[in-house]
């Protein structure tokens, strides 16, 4: 049972960052706007640590990296568009096994295109066919492999089957194919007084049933150096224990993996899911240094507990 619990929180982890908004006019607030211009490039280096624990004993320890540019291609009064480019190509080190997908004829995404408005918030992805159409490849390509001489085949398959599905939306696309993307524009279109703590409610999308997922959440500017124009800015985010688990349930039951004794366990154990991020930015010209969020998950029924920490580095070059 831990097991498939440990499963589970590789669908939690995708949660998008919720979208904030706050006055755009206040003159003794600090504003987050992009002043970007055409062709404004900037380098960024990705890490992602994963660490799950059963009880205290470390079990799995997964780190994986990626360089993008960002690249200014379109500029208008009301909007950017930009494109993120891949220096090493995405997902032959991020979804699968990298050896083996070297070792296949898989056609890797390299550049996403995307837009936002014009204070720099994240709008949506331009290209987004384009990314789906390059997914559904690389699972078609390895569910055969996967599955193959396994007892577990068919559930394997019905697993790998709804997770191609998430993919095949918009929506979908831009929450779990690059959700740094959405971290990476997260800041912008904010005004946040120095010294005051918003505190706020959110709902994150649920891709696996109609209820969102509930969260509560604080942000904060935590440093400001005015003669660089940057800041330091806090994220705290704690996800409701029972949509949390409902979003588990939805997606067991879509893949048809679902049972009453799975359903009485997850309802009765103790699960927490708590983000703390922090965003270094210059203000001005509206560029991120970098972004440093934590994801802790923790489960516990009965005697057995399982937890897990999710990092992601986002580092300007």
């Amino acid at each position: 049972m831990i097991r498939l619990f440990q499963f589970c929180l590789f669908f939690v982890i995708f949660l998008s960052v919720p979208t904030l908004s706050f006055s755009k006019n206040d003159t003794t607030s600090v504003a987050l706007i992009a002043y970007w211009s055409l062709g404004d490039s900037y380098s960024y280096e990705i890490t992602k640590y994963t660490q799950q624990w059963k009880g205290d004993e470390l079990v799995k320890f997964d780190s994986s990296s990626y360089s993008a540019e960002f690249l200014v291609i379109d500029s208008t009064e009301t909007s950017y568009q930009i494109k993120w480019k891949y220096t090493h190509e995405l997902f032959r080190s991020q979804v699968v096994d990298q050896v083996l997908l070297q070792s296949l004829n898989v056609k890797p995404i390299l550049e996403i295109i995307y837009s936002t408005d014009e204070y720099g918030e994240f709008v949506g992805i331009d290209n987004w066919e384009e990314v789906r159409d390059a997914v559904n490849e690389i699972f078609e390509t390895l569910t055969p492999i996967l599955v193959e001489g396994k007892e577990s085949g068919p559930a394997i398959q019905q697993v790998l089957q709804q997770m191609k599905n998430t993919y095949q939306s918009k929506i979908g696309v831009e929450a779990f194919v690059v959700p740094e993307l959405k971290l990476l524009h997260f800041p912008f279109g904010a005004s946040l007084e120095v010294g005051r703590i918003y505190e706020y409610e959110d709902s994150l999308p649920n891709l696996f049933g109609e209820e969102p997922v509930d969260a509560k959440g604080q942000l904060y500017l935590d440093e400001i150096d005015v003669e660089d124009e940057y800041c330091l800015l806090i994220q705290e985010v704690q996800l409701e224990e029972n949509s949390s688990k409902s979003m588990i349930m939805d997606f067991f039951r879509l893949s048809g993996l679902d049972s009453e004794e799975f359903e009485k366990v997850v309802g009765e154990a103790v699960l927490e899911i708590n983000d703390y991020n922090k965003f270094g930015v210059f203000y001005y010209p509206g560029v991120v240094d970098f972004i440093h969020t934590t994801r802790e998950s923790y489960f516990q029924y009965l005697d057995d507990v399982a937890s897990r920490r999710d990092t992601v580095l986002i580092i300007l070059k």
